[in-house]
Parts: structure tokens; C-alpha cells; sequence
């Protein structure tokens, strides 16, 4: 079995090393704690790491959780930019029969 040893980089290195950090998590499928002045504070994990801790069901909800949220957030910033026309309530009932 092997044994996992915890990798800590702080904030700092982590900012500046961010794609090659963000590419060696990825290639090693595990995860680095970042760190602010000694204590952790997140961590950067790839996702066959996230499956594995959190089990297939789990990482499925997550992803569906996200995709979601990131489509309502693209919907809602459509409306705000009026690139999309709304009709009133009743109109639209109207238009669908009710």
C-alpha cells in the first residue's frame, strides 16, 4: 500500500506557480495544501483525487451541482445584459394556453 505524504506550498509560490502546480496536481491525480502564514486554508486537488474521496455518486452530484449552478449564473447574467427579451407573467400565460 502506498503511503500519501501531505504536500504544503504557501499562498505566495502558489500564486506564482500556479499552472505548473496546477499541472503537477493533475499528473500526479493527488492534491497540495495551500497554506497562509503556517496554516491551511485550501487545497488543490485533481479530480480523480476528489472521485476517490468522495465516492462516484458523490463526485456525480458535485459535478451535476456545478454545471447547474454555472448555467443559471450564465442565465441570469443574460438577463441582466437584456440580451434576452421577458414578457409579463400574464402574457406569458397567454402564450401557453393557461
Amino acid at each position: 500500500m502506498a503511503v500519501n505524504i501531505l504536500k504544503f506550498v504557501n499562498t505566495r509560490v502558489a500564486k506564482q506557480e500556479f499552472t505548473k502546480l496546477n499541472r503537477l496536481v493533475a499528473e500526479e491525480k493527488d492534491m497540495r495544501i495551500i497554506t497562509k502564514r503556517g496554516k491551511p486554508v485550501t487545497a488543490l486537488i485533481s479530480m480523480d483525487k476528489l472521485k476517490e474521496l468522495i465516492g462516484d455518486e458523490k463526485f456525480k452530484e458535485l459535478l451535476y451541482e456545478f454545471y447547474t449552478a454555472s448555467v443559471l449564473e450564465k442565465d441570469v447574467q443574460s438577463l441582466l445584459g437584456g440580451k434576452e427579451k421577458t414578457i409579463p407573467f400574464e402574457e406569458a400565460k397567454k402564450k401557453l394556453g393557461w
